[in-house]
């Protein structure tokens, strides 16, 4: 019998599994290595449906990056001192969304604003403006 020209059907599977890897890279939880998580917060822009800008109070927990629309005078006011824990302020009320960010997550920057990123989750995008160039980063 001669050798198929196109390989068996595992190989094909197998270098199709490679082309969607090296595509859009994916990291499952389970293969995620143990390390610290990084804790970030502080204040934010996020743009609304309405197209103004809105600052917001924004956390990374674990996995999950949420943001305050509420009692943002009283979070500023319950700032932490330093060596107090990971974050800078102290959480007062309920976050007004949070994105888990192992699965559909991408990060880019924008391109007609230094200062703005866009976090792309599933069927969303928030658009982020930081307040200036030092705590973008």
């Amino acid at each position: 019998a001669l050798p198929n020209p196109l390989g068996s059907e595992a190989s094909r599977r197998h270098a199709s599994e490679r082309r969607c890897a090296i595509a859009r890279p994916r990291i499952q939880p389970a293969t995620m290595p143990k390390r610290k998580q990084l804790a970030i917060d502080g204040f934010l822009q996020r743009k609304t449906r309405y197209g103004a800008w809105k600052e917001r109070y924004f956390r990374t927990d674990g996995y999950s990056l949420r943001y305050y629309t509420e009692n943002l005078n009283l979070i500023k006011a319950n700032r932490i001192k330093a060596g107090h824990g990971p974050y800078k302020y102290q959480v007062v009320g309920a976050a007004s969304e949070a994105v888990d960010l192992r699965g559909e997550t991408w990060v880019r920057a924008s391109e007609d604003d230094e200062l703005v990123f866009v976090v792309h989750h599933q069927y969303r995008a928030l658009e982020i403006r930081a307040p200036d160039a030092e705590t973008r980063g």
